[in-house]
């Protein structure tokens, strides 16, 4: 599994201008980042890790989808097939009432710890 924190920091690494594209390109992998704000501490507390369906369109052979703890001092990494063939649940959020997330379950990618060194350089 690649580690976007080893792999972006030393590989020209840029944020993606467009802000409706993929947000980290590389040379050769792109990163769809996010932050979970109901992710406290280290444990993240549940079995599947939640993707909004319009994040598909991001899926290909060179994208990961890495998710931050609230505090982004750990994350989740997995590759965009992972979302492809998971199934498709509806939920409110906070911003949009009802909405598709995909499940992708977290056995399906892995979990990191944000080197101390690292950490002033995230939200």
């Amino acid at each position: 599994m690649v580690d976007i924190l080893n792999y972006g920091t030393d590989r020209g690494a840029r944020i993606n201008a467009n802000k409706y594209g993929i947000d980290v390109i590389t040379d050769r992998y792109d990163f769809e980042v996010e932050i979970k704000h109901n992710w406290k501490g280290h444990d993240f507390p549940y079995d599947t890790m939640h993707y909004a369906t319009r994040k598909r369109k991001f899926c290909n052979v060179r994208s990961f989808f890495v998710t931050f703890n609230s505090d982004a001092t750990r994350y989740f990494i997995t590759h965009s097939s992972s979302l492809i063939e998971q199934h498709t649940i509806i939920k409110d959020t906070s911003l949009t009432g009802q909405e598709a997330f995909i499940e992708v379950p977290v056995r399906l990618g892995n979990f990191h710890d944000v080197p101390t060194q690292l950490r002033k350089a995230y939200p």
